[in-house]
């Protein structure tokens, strides 16, 4: 993800940063990892990063983690992941 150098380099920089700041939201849901690796394939969609920030803005208005990991996801949040 980061790679190049100068404008390259920052952009990669700037989405693996962003990327790194999800982790703890996300660590303690079960579709967590779906979440992720959404993010991880909208980081490298396009140079500007317009795909990454809408995945973002998408994660803002998701439910709340569930409480315990080992908890199996309803049909609605099943949903979410593979609409």
């Amino acid at each position: 993800m980061v790679k190049g150098y100068g404008d390259t380099y920052e952009r990669g920089w700037r989405n693996f940063s962003s990327l790194l700041e999800q982790v703890t939201g996300l660590q303690n849901r079960a579709d967590g990892a779906a979440i992720f690796a959404r993010l991880q394939e909208a980081a490298l969609a396009d140079d500007v990063g317009s795909e990454l920030a809408r995945e973002l803005a998408a994660i803002k208005h998701t439910r709340e983690p569930m409480n315990h990991v080992n908890q199996r996801p309803t049909k609605d949040q099943l949903r979410e992941v593979n609409p």
